[in-house]
């Protein structure tokens, strides 16, 4: 009788927990969605993403189209596609315009949320306190979107969309919107975590900063 009831218990419980899952996926809020999106990154340790980037002005007019990798790994960050580097050690950050052969360098932020310090900056580090957020979450057949607005004016960016997997939370899509109605979208096309890596991936290397070829632009 004992062995009936727990195997009778033990199925009730199997056939409950989509039931539950259910329940907690429609309760969730857009603070949830952003925890457990920043959950899920900082679990990847050293983080490797494969992007497609595209970027339109208020009249639809395409500013550009990109497709490339990055890099995170705690403070520092590797972005690559075909016609630029850039390069952070989490101190320091090179831009290396393969175009035309030219690499500036800027001081980094690491606090700044804003995309254009840090393109990915603002999934791992966005505080939920720092933002509006529009209407409640967007569930679809296997993400979760939240549509956010920064507090603060002092970002180049005016709204924030930003969905991830249902089933890792891992981001898949990122769309901002600057004040002059520029748009910029950010799709994911993969996620995966690697191996950690050695702090000179994160810098330019010492040929390619003595290359008389190349012009350099110290903004430090």
């Amino acid at each position: 009788m004992m062995m009936l009831r727990r195997n009778i218990l033990a199925v009730a419980a199997v056939l409950l927990i989509p039931a539950v899952m259910s329940a907690q996926n429609r309760s969730l809020s857009p603070e949830d969605v952003l925890v457990f999106m920043q959950e899920a990154l900082h679990g990847l340790g050293t983080a490797d993403f494969s992007f497609d980037f595209h970027a339109e002005d208020q009249a639809g007019d395409i500013l550009g189209d990109e497709s490339g990798h990055f890099v995170a790994q705690d403070e520092s960050f590797r972005l690559s596609t075909d016609a630029m580097t850039m390069f952070c050690d989490g101190r320091t950050k090179w831009i290396y315009d393969m175009v035309n052969d030219e690499i500036t360098i800027f001081p980094h932020d690491v606090t700044s949320v804003d995309p254009a310090e840090n393109p990915f900056a603002v999934l791992s580090k966005a505080d939920p306190a720092s933002y509006t957020f529009k209407g409640r979450v967007r569930t679809g057949d296997d993400s979760y979107t939240v549509v956010m607005v920064p507090k603060s004016g002092n970002v180049s960016f005016t709204q924030l969309e930003i969905a991830v997997s249902a089933d890792t939370f891992l981001p898949v899509s990122l769309k901002y919107m600057n004040s002059n109605g520029d748009m910029y979208v950010l799709s994911i096309r993969g996620v995966s975590s690697t191996e950690t890596l050695p702090k000179d991936y994160f810098k330019p290397s010492e040929e390619l900063l003595d290359n008389p070829d190349i012009y350099i632009t110290d903004m430090r």
